[in-house]
């Protein structure tokens, strides 16, 4: 009897025994509690975002495009890209040509070696261009395989269909070439109405080419103003910004319903499962980058920085991360760095006011026969002096000798190195990875 008796040291040594499997046991229950609890809010907050009716689809942001899109628009439009990506395959010598070709716009009325080739190139893109032409009215009814839902694109197909912005560049400088302005007005057009005005691929955008003609002094009055309007029309920024993260929660929101990767885009053998704080927790700020506005401006920049630091900072999971089976140390995550887009429509704003700058200076020229002593003169061609200025509200840097001009870039302080993680704090050093420092258009007789 004596024996079975328990002393306080028998005693705490069960409670040793005993406790901790309570302990986890209570543990578990809290976090299964708190994932019921924290997945009940994620609905609830989807549904504030977009249409109820989707949210339950296989496939929310197919289902979204799917409504508005033409079969066979889409088919059409896809055997195009097919038949100008074989076409330029061929001619991939001429486009290297033409890249280094500078001073294309210059000595219109002398034959150029490249010339000759840009023909017989055009003669055979001719069908297609006019099945771009035909496309136009119901672009917005073709399914981008590449549009904003996705988690690894930032715009449109054109981004990675190099073929078409390649084709209208050189159809456009073949129109200038040949002193055609409505020709290549209407090519500017068509480009405008792609929706490749923020595309970060410099390289593959047709205002660039539009700046350098203007050297040609084919334009008259009436097409430098149709041009101006092009350039005012481009896309909306704030509209582009809401539908391209409004894209992204419809492609995530079945992985936010479910907390599965439903489509890994890497090869993990494992499935993974996101608990649902780290959804909620990406879900609540994603939103928060949805009431971001003004884009375009430096403002809208510091605003989105400002918010993927906090991001960073807080943590991403909860009690209901700790049964998450397998367990991720790495956080819930879709689509690009909200910041490097918020710096692409900055880049666009200044390469559009940059644009229509340089239109007034050459309107100013048709209408005085001289250029302006400096860019307040622009007010007498209706260009606000508040159109000059550049996203640090300082004015383009401008020479004038009254029979030519230089119009660059506004002077800022650039840094070398990794210039896009500068801190936007400090003014000058911010714009580093957003302008290009050594831009410039000479007009006219500059060097006189």
């Amino acid at each position: 009897m004596n024996a079975a008796r328990k002393t306080p040291r028998d005693r705490m040594m069960i409670a040793l025994v005993v406790v901790p499997p309570v302990t986890l046991l209570l543990f578990c229950v809290s976090a299964a509690a708190k994932w019921q609890t924290t997945k009940a809010k994620i609905r609830p907050l989807l549904e504030q975002t977009i249409a109820p009716e989707l949210i339950d689809s296989p496939s929310p942001a197919g289902a979204a495009y799917a409504a508005r899109t033409n079969d066979e628009n889409t088919e059409r439009y896809q055997d195009l890209v097919a038949a100008i990506n074989v076409l330029n395959a061929r001619y991939a010598v001429l486009f290297e040509i033409l890249d280094d070709e500078m001073d294309w716009a210059d000595d219109l009325d002398t034959e150029r070696p490249s010339d000759h080739a840009v023909r017989d190139y055009l003669v055979e893109a001719d069908p297609l261009l006019q099945l771009l032409k035909e496309l136009k009215p119901n672009l917005s009814s073709i399914w981008f395989p590449y549009e904003s839902g996705n988690p690894v694109g930032t715009s449109n197909a054109l981004i990675y269909s190099r073929g078409i912005p390649d084709l209208l560049r050189v159809e456009y400088r073949a129109a200038v070439r040949a002193k055609q302005p409505d020709r290549a007005i209407e090519v500017f057009d068509l480009f405008q109405s792609l929706g490749a005005g923020t595309n970060t691929l410099d390289a593959y955008q047709l205002l660039p080419l539009v700046l350098e003609s203007l050297q040609a002094e084919i334009w008259s009055a009436a097409d430098l103003e149709q041009i101006d309007q092009l350039v005012q029309d481009s896309p909306d920024f704030d509209s582009q910004w809401r539908s391209h993260l409004e894209g992204v929660i419809l492609e995530q929101s079945p992985r936010l319903l479910y907390g599965k990767e439903l489509q890994s885009w890497s090869r993990d053998p494992i499935p993974r499962t996101y608990s649902p704080s780290q959804r909620l927790h990406w879900l609540e700020n994603t939103r928060r980058y949805l009431s971001v506005g003004d884009l375009g401006t430096l403002r809208s920049v510091k605003q989105v920085l400002e918010i993927e630091a906090d991001v960073l900072g807080e943590p991403s999971g909860g009690l209901d991360t700790s049964i998450q089976v397998p367990t991720y140390s790495d956080p819930y995550g879709g689509g690009i760095s909200r910041s490097s887009l918020a710096r692409m429509y900055v880049k666009a704003a200044n390469d559009h006011r940059f644009a229509r700058t340089a239109i007034a200076i050459v309107q100013y020229k048709l209408k005085f026969n001289s250029y302006p002593q400096s860019l307040d003169d622009l007010n007498q061609v209706d260009l606000p002096t508040s159109a000059t200025l550049d996203p640090l509200e300082r004015a383009f840097r401008y020479e004038s000798n009254g029979t030519g001009c230089t119009l660059g870039n506004a002077s800022i302080i650039f840094t070398e190195g990794h210039a896009s993680w500068v801190s936007f704090q400090t003014d000058g050093l911010a714009l580093a990875s957003l302008l290009q420092s050594n831009r410039e258009l000479k007009l006219g007789d500059a060097n006189r």
